[in-house]
């Protein structure tokens, strides 16, 4: 073990030194502002409304995919979203997300958004 260098190294914390202007420029850290929204949120008597897919567009996808031969996992590839987002859309589970029915309806050919939703686009 001669060959071998054993220094003892220490390290220690550097103090920082802040003057009165530099917490100031300072943003709030990220768990401040998350307990501000918190704090907000407790203290409304707003309740929290997700509106799900209108039922008319949900029986419109079933059946445009249904007419189009495709199984759920197939409809869900093409759109690249798991076969489980599909099911659930189909039991009117999800909730209304247009990035969503906008895929749809270039898939299924069909208008899922705004009026006459299940007419052909």
């Amino acid at each position: 073990m001669s060959h071998q260098d054993w220094t003892t190294i220490t390290f220690s914390k550097k103090t920082k030194t802040t003057s009165s202007s530099d917490s100031t420029s300072k943003k709030p850290t990220v768990n401040i502002i998350a307990n501000k929204i918190e704090n907000k949120v407790n203290n409304t008597d707003e309740r929290l409304v997700i509106k799900p897919i209108d039922i008319n567009a949900v029986r419109a996808i079933t059946k445009a995919r249904v007419e189009l031969g495709l199984s759920q996992k197939e409809l869900a590839n093409k759109i690249n979203v798991s076969d489980a987002v599909i099911k659930s859309i189909e039991q009117n589970k999800e909730p209304n997300n247009t990035q969503l029915l906008n895929k749809l309806q270039k898939v299924l050919k069909i208008k899922l958004l705004g009026d006459n939703i299940g007419t052909p686009l």
